[in-house]
């Protein structure tokens, strides 16, 4: 919940304090520390200040706000930082496996188990830093491969590879 409170706090005015947020009924969280009279979310800023970024356009598109239509804007911005995502991640996946295996039954179970058998799952259906981490990592990973397999040394191989490898550490710390 502290990340929907920086996103709130963030798009209405109130920068990384979300004091006016927890007031709110039902969004408190204990997620949150207090510092020099105001209180912050605990968790990094990074994924919430994107996902503010999100949220403006679908305000300013839609019109809907997280006070009047959660049920509305919660789950558009959840396709749009976890499903749509993941799905990308699991077409890389696959064609990371396509391409260095000769089973299609190891591509298609590999895919599968991707997709719909591990934790990563459950998590599509909140705004966490587990999936972004893991898809993240996923590209970084189908770069590197490309690198380090297929020996193709173009600049921008290694500019996604570094990019998308310091994205999953951002998000999942543990990563590093």
């Amino acid at each position: 919940r502290s990340r929907w409170c920086t996103v709130w706090s963030l798009t209405n005015g109130d920068g990384y304090k979300i004091d006016n947020a927890i007031r709110q009924p039902g969004w408190d969280t204990i997620d949150k520390v207090h510092d020099d009279g105001h209180f912050y979310s605990t968790k990094p800023p990074l994924l919430s200040t994107l996902v503010a970024g999100l949220y403006w356009l679908e305000r300013a598109a839609l019109g809907w706000t997280l006070d009047e239509h959660p049920t509305l804007v919660v789950p558009l911005l959840l396709v749009f930082i976890n499903l749509l995502p993941w799905g990308a991640a699991v077409w890389v996946l696959s064609e990371i496996v396509r391409r260095y295996s000769a089973s299609t039954t190891t591509v298609i179970v590999i895919t599968a188990i991707a997709a719909w058998g591990t934790l990563l799952t459950p998590f599509l259906s909140t705004f966490n830093n587990h999936g972004p981490a893991a898809v993240c990592l996923i590209f970084a990973l189908g770069a590197a491969m490309r690198i380090t397999l297929d020996g193709d040394t173009r600049w921008w191989r290694y500019a996604l590879c570094g990019f998308f490898a310091a994205l999953t550490t951002t998000f999942e710390l543990p990563a590093a």
